[in-house]
Order: structure tokens, then C-alpha cells, then sequence
């Protein structure tokens, strides 16, 4: 009986290994397993029609509170490469600790070791813009390097290039041709990217912008910017009373004309802001989700630029 209970168990486990194979088994495809959209973004526009991308996180859930099933959790230790922004999803940050998964192939983009092989150039001494400092505390930013939203800052993703292009050509590489060229092309219009962000916002009557949630801190120091917001890092709780009013006399004492929330449909802490100050609601997309076909990641960085541009009198 002990006999028959084990063979039964090891032909139960074989079907649940085999049934969370990664999606796709062709040798001509590379599977990809990406945290969120961003990650999404650079293995699906270097990989080309040679990679399979699958995403962690399910289709409208919020990545913070990502699980991992044992399904998953086998797709993401079988799949050939794993591209990941640590710091967002705790659950999928200590499965990867744990695992033996080659390093080659399981690339954290969030890591500071990707930011010191810079290809751009940024300077604190290009930063010098003329204008007046906004006299506030340092509750509600982002400068103390718990924002895990770094893929907001161009710059990051522009280096993050070559990150994922050697990932991908250590998985597969009989296509490192290919995935050399479509990098190239990638690398280019990200450059272009930050170079746009950096002319769009060197000039600007403000410097100051106003959110719901502290997203956009790498954004704002890399060009040198100063976020304010109502809720650090990724709390969901809603601020208190003195909190909006604090901010709601920062924005009248400083005359900010704008506050952001994350999508169209504005959240309350947006609503609050504007009827208490008279600003304008606006968007500020994190980009944590996939954006609607055909806009992408670039797209939407370029609307997230245009509405910087606006809220803050940018010529």
C-alpha cells in the first residue's frame, strides 16, 4: 500500500510539473516570464516574434499584492528568462531569492547594479535651473529610495536595454543577431525618450508637481523636479485631514495649478485637492499595467510628459 502511495504521488507530481511547463515548449521561442508591464515592454520589443512573454501578474491585478500559486511559482522557475523589478511584488522578490535560477537569465532591473552602466548622460551639474524653492518637509516624496518605480525615469529603461538583450541572447543564442538589432532600435527611441523629457521640462515656471501617491520619484530627481504627494511609497490607507490641508496650502501658497492621479477615473485624494485649491485634475500614468493597443510604454511617457509640461508652465 506505502508502495502504490508513493508511485501514485511521484505520477501526480510529474502531471503538475508538466501541466506548469512554461507556455511555450518550441526551441524557436524564448519564454519570458516579466513582473509588469515595463518588463513586458523591453522583452516583448527586443525579443521580437522569438520570445513568448508571460506576464506574473494577472491581467487588471494590482502587482503590489501579486501571489504566487505553486503553478506560477513552477512557470517562473522553468521559464528560460525572468525579468523582474524587485522592491513591488514582496512574494515574487523572495521566491527568486530563494531559487538557483541562473543569473544571466533572471535579470533584476531595479537593481542598482543596472543604474551604474549608464549609457546617458545626467549630470547634477546640467541640472541648474532657475527657480524659486518650494518651502515644504520631506513627508510625501520620494527620495528615500523605497519608490520601486524607477522604470518611470526614461534613463533607466534606456539602460536597462542591454540588460535585457543579453539575458535573451544567453537563453537563445543562435538569435543574437536578431535581438542586437531590435535593441539598437530600442535603445534609440528611448534615448530619444529622455532627451525629449530633458528639453520638454529645462524650462519650467514650475518645478513642483503634486500627487496622490509617491510614484514618480525617480522621474523627478532625474530631472530634477520635486514630487509632492499625499501617500509615500505604495500605501493604499487615505491621508488624513491634515495631511491634504498641509498640502492644500502648498499648492495655494505656491500657486500649483495641477494635481495628478494615476488614471482618468481621479481618486479621492485628487478630488479633495482640487476642490479645496481650485487645480485642475490631470494624469500621471505609473504604468504598472499594460496600456490599451497600440499605445506602449514610450506613448505613454510621452503623455506623461506633456501633462508635466502643461501643469508646470514648461516652454
Amino acid at each position: 500500500m506505502i508502495l502504490m502511495k508513493k508511485i501514485a504521488l511521484t505520477a501526480t507530481l510529474a502531471l503538475v510539473l508538466t501541466a506548469c511547463s512554461p507556455a511555450s515548449d518550441d526551441s524557436d521561442h524564448v519564454s519570458v516570464m516579466s513582473s509588469i508591464y515595463p518588463a513586458q515592454f523591453l522583452a516583448e520589443s527586443i525579443g521580437g516574434d522569438l520570445v513568448e512573454v508571460t506576464p506574473i501578474t494577472a491581467p487588471g491585478a494590482d502587482p503590489h499584492e501579486t501571489e504566487l500559486t505553486p503553478r506560477r511559482t513552477a512557470e517562473l522557475l522553468e521559464s528560460d528568462v525572468v525579468l523582474w523589478f524587485s522592491g513591488i511584488q514582496p512574494a515574487l522578490d523572495s521566491t527568486l531569492a530563494e531559487s538557483k535560477r541562473d543569473e544571466a537569465v533572471t535579470i533584476d532591473l531595479a537593481s542598482p547594479s543596472n543604474e551604474d552602466e549608464t549609457d546617458h548622460d545626467h549630470d547634477d551639474d546640467d541640472h541648474d535651473h532657475d527657480h524659486d524653492e518650494v518651502d515644504h518637509d520631506d513627508h510625501g516624496h520620494s527620495h528615500d529610495g523605497t519608490d520601486p518605480h524607477s522604470w518611470l525615469n526614461p534613463g533607466t529603461m534606456e539602460d536597462n536595454v542591454a540588460h535585457v538583450r543579453d539575458a535573451l541572447i544567453a537563453a537563445a543564442p543562435e538569435h543574437k543577431a536578431a535581438f542586437t538589432e531590435n535593441a539598437e532600435k530600442l535603445h534609440a527611441e528611448l534615448a530619444q525618450l529622455h532627451e525629449d523629457f530633458e528639453a520638454g521640462l529645462s524650462n519650467c515656471k514650475q518645478r513642483t508637481f503634486v500627487t496622490g501617491h509617491a510614484a514618480f520619484g525617480h522621474l523627478a530627481e532625474e530631472f530634477d523636479l520635486e514630487q509632492v504627494a499625499a501617500l509615500s511609497g505604495d500605501s493604499h490607507d487615505e491621508p488624513s485631514a491634515a495631511e491634504l490641508a498641509r498640502i492644500a496650502t502648498l499648492m495655494k501658497n505656491n500657486n500649483i495649478t495641477t494635481v495628478f492621479s494615476q488614471s482618468t477615473e481621479a481618486d479621492a485624494t485628487a478630488k479633495t485637492l482640487a476642490r479645496e485649491t481650485g487645480a485642475t485634475i490631470a494624469v500621471l500614468n505609473p504604468l504598472e499595467f499594460a496600456p490599451t493597443a497600440p499605445a506602449d510604454y514610450v506613448s505613454v511617457m510621452r503623455d506623461n510628459l506633456a501633462a508635466l509640461t502643461t501643469a508646470m508652465a514648461c516652454q
